[in-house]
């Protein structure tokens, strides 16, 4: 779990007579880190990774473009790599060196580390970010002063743009309801900031909008009573239905800061895009409280997450319950897991569900479970086993450790105090669900 292997550390982002300091970061954000409008700074970073796939037979020209940079290099900068195609690669990727970057968060050292990483799809990888300012410059200009032809920057070219399609993750946008009114409006702006590529809403009770909010800053550092304190200000005039409206969005170019209080990556982009958006409509909102216009997450981790989570199926429990209902003899839900103006429609993230069946189909209904949660095909969330002394079967999905939803599978009859049962002529149908959708 990403989050959890970040040191959590005081520093400026900007002091240069700080120490060193060592965290892990997704090397994905290192790439677009050298990506300015001005063009790719380490061109560099490329050849290495056309050298690795030219041992795979990906290319056939990538090792002598990687010997010819190096013999153009000069030669306090050379890493010390051999002539031989195979051992170039065992050494990209046995080598125990840790990425070194500056204060800035660009790339000093560990080319190699990091062209393994992007070939291999091992993103994660520890750094080390040193007291230093980087103006290292492997652009096109470089290489045109180095005689690379034509034809072999227009190769670099080429792989640069199909890595940057490959690893990019997009930036969700999260439009607040008290914003509902300029929706539209907003997205235009949005659009003369960045790329907007699509968008679509979503549509909630109360009580099931404001568990979607806390799960969406779950990933981030925010203090509870302030998220709280947003939520109350999100439902205008007592509203029994809320909108909220997912923007994706490409930044090329998102400019990454370290966190002060735990060097998690910040996109000054992200920063800039959210403050004129908030600048621009804030005193056309009513009641509103900072910030209940538009959320954005900082960094990849916080974008592939709150993507995933709008990617649950909404009415997946229901479809769950239609796949077992002739297999149960009762089901019950705590009471505080779906919403009391909607139920049984409407389930709140976080839910937990039990299931009392006969003994004999404990396993089938649990299999039948554990199969609708799996079809997902999660990338961030998994699920978690669990086994009760009383024989009982539980399955948690969870992401990044944050549970989803919860299925409790029991060979006996006894029902929580706190749980309220739903009987198998009261089980959600389809057509109940889908106006919410």
């Amino acid at each position: 779990m990403i989050q959890k292997s970040y040191d959590s550390m005081q520093f400026n982002a900007y002091d240069v007579t700080q120490t060193i300091q060592h965290h892990t970061y997704d090397v994905r954000e290192l790439v677009f880190q050298e990506n300015a409008l001005s063009g790719f700074k380490r061109l560099d970073v490329i050849v290495f990774l056309l050298s690795i796939e030219n041992h795979y037979t990906l290319n056939d020209f990538g090792f002598a473009l990687f010997r010819k940079m190096r013999d153009a290099q000069e030669s306090e900068v050379r890493e010390n790599m051999t002539n031989c195609l195979s051992d170039f690669v065992q050494f990209c990727k046995n080598s125990d060196k840790i990425i070194e970057l500056d204060q800035g968060l660009h790339i000093l050292n560990g080319l190699h580390k990091i062209a393994w990483a992007l070939y291999s799809c091992n993103y994660i990888i520890p750094c080390k970010v040193l007291p230093v300012v980087n103006n290292v410059l492997y652009d096109t200009e470089w290489f045109i002063q180095h005689c690379f032809s034509q034809l072999e920057i227009q190769r670099i070219h080429e792989r640069l743009h199909m890595l940057l399609d490959e690893i990019r993750i997009p930036f969700v946008c999260v439009l607040w309801a008290p914003a509902s009114n300029f929706f539209d409006e907003i997205i235009e702006h949005l659009g003369q900031l960045s790329d907007v590529e699509e968008y679509d809403d979503y549509t909630y009770g109360p009580a099931a909008y404001a568990q979607m909010v806390r799960y969406i800053y779950a990933v981030d550092d925010i203090a509870k009573w302030k998220i709280e304190k947003k939520i109350q200000h999100m439902f205008p005039n007592e509203q029994k239905k809320i909108t909220m409206r997912k923007v994706i969005i490409s930044l090329p170019c998102p400019n990454y800061r370290r966190k002060r209080s735990n060097g998690n990556l910040i996109s000054m982009r992200v920063e800039e895009i959210k403050r004129l958006i908030r600048d621009y409509f804030k005193d056309r909102i009513e009641d509103y409280f900072y910030d209940n216009i538009i959320h954005m997450g900082d960094n990849f981790w916080q974008n592939s997450y709150i993507a995933e989570l709008f990617g649950i199926p909404r009415r997946l429990i229901p479809s769950i319950f239609e796949r077992i209902e002739h297999h149960v003899i009762s089901i019950s839900v705590n009471s505080s897991s779906v919403s009391s103006m909607y139920y049984p429609e409407e389930w709140l993230l976080g839910s937990e569900v039990r299931i009392v069946c006969n003994p004999d189909s404990l396993q089938l209904v649990m299999d039948i479970i554990k199969k609708e949660l799996l079809s997902l095909k999660p990338t961030r969330s998994y699920l978690r086993e669990e086994r009760g002394v009383d024989s009982s079967i539980k399955v948690c999905l969870e992401m990044d450790g944050i549970l989803i939803y919860a299925f409790v599978v029991s060979g006996k009859g006894n029902l929580d105090k706190t749980s309220r049962p739903i009987h198998r002529s009261s089980l959600p149908k389809a057509s109940m669900v889908n106006r919410f959708e």
